[in-house]
């Protein structure tokens, strides 16, 4: 017999396992193929001083910003880009213009011309995310749940689908190649613990750089910034 009549009564035991692994967390979190019950994130804390002592306080915003920078080399790189190129990268890759979001990123130092009038980026803390994990919550329709945290893949490899537990058992028994295939784990609740039934598969497609930044950089503005 579940201890839940509804799916969000599944959420605060869930936050509290994520929580107990240092994970900070954020409950319906939007991405662009929908919304994901619960996201968590550790930073690596030395990257995060990096970032802090370069006076990078500001999140970064839109992913479209993102992806621009993304487009520029690293200083340690030792490379550049002309802005010439950078222009017809950015159209090419994003269809946006770039004048906007260059002139943000220069302005709070995340880039700077380098002597040739190029472009480089300083960022050296980058990347900051240890771990992000996403967790669908259900209380059966497991076919539909593992479809939904299937479709997490580009943020992260570790991805999970919560069930009470009498019925993560059962799912445990009856549906374990399933889960295997689409490299989801398996979450048993109760009202007061988790258990993990599974464990998520290296078997993935492989993580989206840009939504794993952008998902850093909401959890900045929210949570890290001045902590």
């Amino acid at each position: 017999m579940s201890h839940f009549a509804l799916e969000a009564e599944l959420a605060a035991p869930v936050q509290r396992w994520m929580q107990r692994q240092g994970l900070r967390v954020k409950a319906e979190y939007r991405t662009p193929w929908g919304i994901c019950d619960l996201v968590g994130i550790a930073l690596d804390k030395h990257r995060v001083k990096q970032r802090r002592k370069a006076g990078h306080h500001k999140a970064l915003g839109r992913i479209e910003r993102i992806g621009v920078l993304e487009l520029i080399p690293t200083q340690a790189s030792g490379s550049a880009i002309r802005l010439t190129d950078l222009l017809s990268a950015a159209q090419t890759n994003m269809g946006i213009t770039v004048e906007r979001e260059l002139d943000w990123l220069l302005r709070n130092g995340f880039v700077r011309w380098s002597s040739e009038r190029s472009l480089q980026r300083m960022d050296s803390w980058a990347p900051l995310q240890q771990r992000i994990v996403a967790i669908e919550l259900k209380l059966q329709r497991i076919t539909e749940a593992l479809a939904q945290a299937n479709n997490h893949s580009p943020l992260t490899r570790e991805r999970y689908v919560a069930l009470p537990l009498d019925a993560a058992r059962r799912a445990c028994r009856l549906r374990t190649q399933d889960f295997r295939h689409a490299g989801v784990g398996l979450l048993g609740v109760l009202p007061s613990r988790c258990y993990t039934l599974l464990h998520p598969g290296e078997h993935v497609p492989p993580e989206d750089t840009l939504e794993q930044r952008h998902c850093v950089e909401r959890f900045w503005r929210t949570h890290f910034k001045d902590s």
